[in-house]
């Protein structure tokens, strides 16, 4: 629940925080969700960034590309 919260009210790097946590233990989004905790964090940055060009601060997009990238997300 505060990892939705977190990315609702765009707080980028707490998300990411609570994201990596929410992976590493596998755990689930509630089944209202029907995406991956790593799918949800990584759409929902990317949407805030395209949806609204320069809302999303460059650090957390690259951040959020080498989660990607490594197979974090």
């Amino acid at each position: 629940t505060v990892f939705i919260w977190a990315l609702d009210l765009r707080i980028w790097p707490k998300a990411i925080e609570i994201g990596r946590h929410v992976i590493d233990h596998g755990l689930q989004l509630p089944e209202r969700f029907h995406r991956t905790p790593g799918g949800m964090l990584v759409s929902e940055i990317a949407d805030a960034a395209i949806n609204d060009p320069g809302s999303v601060p460059h650090a957390i997009l690259a951040e959020t590309e080498l989660g990607e990238g490594n197979g974090a997300w």
